[in-house]
């Protein structure tokens, strides 16, 4: 990652949470535990076990205040306190995008203004954003091949890799949530015939979601002004924060030069 944390507490150094998968080999009161040692890191284990797990969302306000702030108040503008209070905690209990109550609304009045024939969520993980889309009204299929290891998925979370689903389902549109680095998911989904929208979370182009083929592609930003995530920082002024991800459709005949 390129950063190294020093923060040590009991036999658990989150030197190790920055490897993928290391953190799953302590037990949920070990990891709640080192969370539960910093302000931010409380608060970001508070937004997952009171909040995400219990099927409810925090309010925008809410995540800005008791997670962003609080790291610049307690902490430093320093970027390496940045990574200990923000990132680690979210990379222990497996956070990419902070999910709020208007950051889905969001999504949602995106989605209605398409009139979707059928939705997929591929590479959908835990399942959280397709379960809080759907309770507000959106007909969802969430998928995943379940490549990731230690990620507890819930049985409405189809196991099948994108293209089959793409190939059973035929959707017009596909909904992807923080596709890994240098992966082709999003190609994939753009290339099926079916498909007239891709509505995409993640960092911008040069970021560490997505492949670089992805930004050959025309795209239009949702403005979603909602969008948390866990490389974003507070970091010029108290009340702000210097944001890297947003939402964006993507076209799949509208590819650059082509």
């Amino acid at each position: 990652m390129g950063f190294v944390i020093e923060l040590k507490i009991h036999d658990i150094d989150s030197r190790q949470y920055l490897k993928k998968g290391a953190c799953m080999k302590y037990t949920e009161d070990e990891r709640r535990e080192y969370l539960m040692k910093t302000s931010a890191g409380s608060n970001v284990y508070n937004y997952w076990d009171k909040f995400i797990t219990k099927y409810k969302l925090p309010s925008y306000e809410w995540i800005v205040d008791n997670i962003f702030i609080e790291h610049r108040i307690t902490g430093s503008q320093d970027r390496y306190n940045t990574v200990d209070y923000i990132f680690t905690p979210c990379e222990v209990l497996d956070i990419f995008q902070f999910y709020s109550t208007e950051f889905i609304d969001h999504i949602v009045k995106t989605i209605n203004k398409l009139g979707p024939r059928s939705i997929v969520e591929v590479g959908a993980g835990d399942g959280y954003l397709s379960y809080f889309l759907g309770e507000r009204g959106v007909d969802i299929v969430p998928t995943d091949d379940y490549s990731r290891p230690h990620i507890n998925r819930p049985e409405r979370v189809e196991k099948i890799g994108q293209k089959d689903a793409l190939k059973k389902y035929n959707p017009d549109l596909v909904v992807i949530n923080w596709e890994e680095f240098q992966a082709t998911i999003s190609l994939d989904v753009l290339a099926h015939p079916s498909v007239k929208h891709l509505l995409w979370i993640g960092e911008g182009k040069g970021g560490c979601t997505g492949s670089e083929e992805l930004w050959e592609f025309d795209y239009e930003d949702t403005d979603n002004p909602y969008c948390l995530s866990r490389s974003d920082e507070c970091w010029l002024h108290m009340d702000q924060v210097l944001k890297r991800t947003f939402v964006a459709l993507f076209h799949p005949k509208s590819r650059k030069n082509a």
